[in-house]
């Protein structure tokens, strides 16, 4: 009961205090997108960084070389595809979506890089997240089964432990 009691008063408080003559005259649009510009190009260095990490544990696991090597020639050719694929899906990000998030004035042609921006953009983004997990994922598992072979167990199912028992 003492709640609904604080609730008015906040309210009674608000109105009176919310009136047209404590309101200021600022236009807070930004015309040129500077906050979206920004968060685009750190989600842009993010995904960047993922994928930059996930590339090297897998060069690490791949040329961890040992006499023993685990790896069959169509694991490595899978594992350098991935390679190639992760820098390959960042091509049209860089040339030619990220220098028009970039561009401070509008261009003279924007229906034209309009139609570009959208193209790619929705274009490339289920091929970045599943390219980037793919190889994330699969990265952790080789990385874990062949560098940290004392996790393993950490990693078995539950239904292999038991036919080994």
């Amino acid at each position: 009961m003492i709640r609904s009691y604080y609730i008015i008063v906040l309210f009674l408080i608000l109105f009176v205090t919310c009136n047209e003559g404590n309101t200021t005259n600022v236009d807070i649009r930004d015309e040129k997108h500077v906050v979206i510009k920004y968060v685009a190009v750190l989600l842009f260095i993010f995904f960047l960084l993922y994928s930059n990490i996930s590339n090297s544990l897998m060069a690490t696991v791949l040329f961890c070389r040992r006499q023993d090597n685990p790896y069959s020639q169509a694991f490595v050719l899978i594992a350098l595809q991935l390679f190639i694929s992760n820098f390959a899906s960042f091509i049209p990000q860089i040339v030619v979506v990220l220098p028009e998030i970039l561009q401070n004035q509008n261009s003279t042609n924007v229906n034209q890089t309009a139609w570009i921006n959208k193209s790619f953009s929705t274009f490339n983004t289920f091929s970045i997240f599943a390219v980037l997990h793919f190889s994330l994922l699969l990265t952790w598992n080789r990385f874990v089964a062949f560098v940290l072979p004392k996790y393993n167990a950490f990693f078995e199912s539950t239904r292999k432990r038991e036919r080994h028992k």
